[in-house]
């Protein structure tokens, strides 16, 4: 370490007055190389899970083996490097672990110094963003008298539930329950206020100040907490005949990310520590309402081709949320009526679902971010309301404001993903995603004004989902059927939808219907419905008439009887693509021939043997996180998947973003 000693030398005789900027710092390594492979129970492997708290391990083993859920990301920074930068009268800024860097307020003299350090492998300057304001409300008059329905009064907040038909799964006694959130914003006044009196905060931290403190305090900008306070009360404020939030009972965590004082100044590296802090803690769905395009000047705006999933900083940090299991959501952006017009970082990441801004109306806001990608993806993926919505106004203890926004759609897609988690804990980011869009209005039609459509909690906890326990299928399902007899719901199921048998479900005495499906291994595809017998003793059946439910490896679909078994072998697009953490490929079979499907690389080279095994009738879909046979993530680039069948094969494109 004798270079620190000649380097602290060369630092202390430097000017003091020089000014400082704020600069990330990446290492060359952590001690370890970058495609070390954290194999269970080796040092390295404990290191890094040691790190994590006991959610965090749960919510990522719903995703993947013991052996896979901490990475080279998740192992810590070497200490000596920390301490060499230290001991050069540097201040730590903050430690991220995930991008192997610090960040750090440097001078030019002492970032040349560090560009020489043997571990050092860049320096790049920390983007300060504006964050954009959100469009002014209409202030409209409403009748609080006709805003009751299912059993609460939702006061003025009736409409944006409503039109995502939240009042209807709030009947059923789903409120978030048990579901740890995450809020990114300016700050939260939450301790005062009638609407926020039932609230769990698990956690709250200032990362610009660093205290637990996340509501206004001395030498913050008058209004800091404001816009904060309005996302949060719009997703968890509760008080009857006033307002009320879709996921008003979910815990929450609480991060300050954004100073006012500079003009809605943002840092990059507050975002990032708060994401990492927030999957530490196990979070299971995160809500951005802040968005990065717009600097200060002088610090030099992202373009539109930088909007491709893999470039700004909070992009990649979202993915890495993402891929360790946690859902994320954020806004789209209110940029539709400006000269940037499209989606802002990180609505542009792989698998986040970006949220754009419609009226009571259903009516796209002309301020809302439009899609696509750079790179081609639809954006927004969902829809809310975002126009005239209300919430609490800050500093008071009962009194509500209006406003616009993709800010304010996105905590009612957050909440509903609240809702859809306490209704089947089991599932993971990835099928919760899927499940959301695929029950979303305009599903089969998207477009990169409304992506997927208006969300829907009612139509997303409608969808029952399939869980695989002890090599065994497990069926869950909410049903909001008029005049159900709860004790009389049956489910019909087999590997082939001529031959089905029946078991009678068990009911959870509040809102969930569940059976374990005997003589069904989870190897196989299954095809089920329900029946049940209503208040007038008619049986009836869900879905209805020769529809029925089918799932092999992602959600649960609904087919139509007559449509379900093809003529032909038929190799489907994957989806999504472009993707960096995982992709669906799936075919439709006319029989049950034997099946292989390979994936090759640009020159050729089979690099993957993903599906050796009997197709099932109809669709079959295999899932692929982009791994080889070996288990090492590739690279990115084009690659290519081939279907053989007895003696004919069908081949598609595909690509790999990383």
């Amino acid at each position: 370490m004798k270079f620190i000693f000649f380097f602290f030398l060369i630092l202390s005789s430097l000017v003091i007055s020089q000014s400082k900027e704020k600069y990330f710092v990446y290492f060359k390594d952590k001690g370890i190389p970058e495609n070390f492979i954290l194999t269970k129970n080796s040092p390295e492997y404990l290191t890094a899970i040691n790190l994590l708290s006991e959610r965090s391990i749960e919510r990522r083993t719903k995703r993947s083996s013991m052996e896979q859920i901490v990475t080279y990301e998740d192992y810590p920074i070497k200490e000596e490097y920390i301490d060499a930068m230290t001991s050069l009268g540097l201040n730590i800024e903050r430690n991220l672990k995930w991008f192997n860097a610090v960040s750090v307020y440097l001078s030019e003299d002492e970032k040349n110094i560090l560009n020489d350090f043997p571990f050092v492998e860049k320096i790049e300057a920390v983007k300060i963003f504006k964050s954009p304001n959100d469009p002014q409300a209409n202030f409209p008059t409403l009748s609080k008298a006709q805003q009751s329905t299912s059993g609460f009064n939702y006061g003025f907040s009736l409409a944006q539930n409503s039109i995502s038909e939240v009042p209807q799964v709030h009947a059923k006694g789903l409120s978030g329950e048990g579901v740890l959130i995450g809020v990114l914003d300016t700050g939260f006044d939450w301790r005062f206020h009638n609407a926020f009196r039932h609230l769990r905060v698990f956690r709250e931290y200032d990362f610009i100040e660093r205290d637990t403190v996340t509501a206004d305090t001395l030498g913050d900008r008058t209004g800091q907490q404001n816009h904060g306070t309005m996302v949060l009360s719009v997703m968890a404020g509760f008080d009857n005949g006033v307002l009320i939030g879709p996921a008003f009972n979910a815990t929450f965590l609480l991060a300050k990310t954004e100073n006012l004082r500079h003009e809605r100044r943002i840092e990059e590296d507050h975002y990032l520590a708060a994401i990492e802090w927030m999957e530490n803690l196990g979070v299971d769905i995160t809500s951005s309402s802040l968005g990065y395009s717009i600097f200060d000047p002088g610090e030099g705006d992202y373009r539109y081709s930088d909007m491709n999933g893999n470039t700004t900083i909070v992009t990649r940090a979202v993915n890495l949320a993402f891929q360790r299991g946690v859902l994320t959501f954020t806004a789209a952006g209110n940029e539709g009526n400006s000269s940037w017009r499209f989606i802002i970082a990180p609505a542009d990441a792989f698998n986040i679902i970006s949220v754009g801004a419609v009226t009571s109306d259903n009516v796209i806001a002309d301020f809302s971010s439009r899609g696509p990608t750079a790179d081609g993806r639809i954006k927004p993926e969902v829809t809310a309301m975002g126009f005239n919505n209300v919430g609490v106004r800050a500093g008071t203890v009962n009194q509500i404001t209006f406003s616009n926004g993709t800010s304010l759609a996105t905590p009612i897609a957050a909440g509903i993903g609240g809702l859809l988690l306490q209704a089947y804990p089991h599932l993971t980011n990835i099928q919760a995603r899927e499940i959301i869009l695929r029950t979303s209005r305009n599903f089969n039609t998207p477009n990169n004004d409304i992506g997927y459509g208006l969300i829907s909690a009612q139509k997303a906890i409608s969808l029952p989902t399939v869980q695989r326990l002890n090599n065994q299928y497990k069926i869950h399902s909410v049903f909001f059927e008029n005049g159900l007899i709860n004790d009389s719901v049956k489910v019909f199921f087999g590997t082939n939808v001529q031959s089905l048998n029946q078991i009678r479900m068990t009911y959870d005495g509040r809102f969930k219907h569940t059976a374990l499906l005997p003589g069904i291994s989870t190897t196989n595809k299954i095809y089920f419905y329900f029946s049940y017998v209503d208040s007038s003793n008619q049986t009836r059946r869900v879905p209805s008439g020769n529809s029925f439910y089918s799932f092999d490896t992602g959600t649960v679909t609904i087919k139509d009887g007559a449509d379900e078994i093809p003529t032909s072998f038929i190799l489907n697009q994957n989806f999504p693509n472009p993707f960096n953490s995982g992709t669906i490929i799936s075919f439709l079979a006319s029989d049950d021939s034997f099946v292989e499907i390979n994936i090759y690389n640009s020159i050729g080279q089979k690099v993957k043997t993903l599906f050796q095994n009997n197709a099932v009738v109809g669709l079959n879909r295999i899932y692929w996180d982009g791994k080889n046979d070996f288990g090492i993530n590739l690279t990115s680039g084009v690659y290519f998947y081939r279907l053989k069948i007895n003696d004919k094969t069908s081949s598609r494109k595909m690509m790999l973003l990383r």
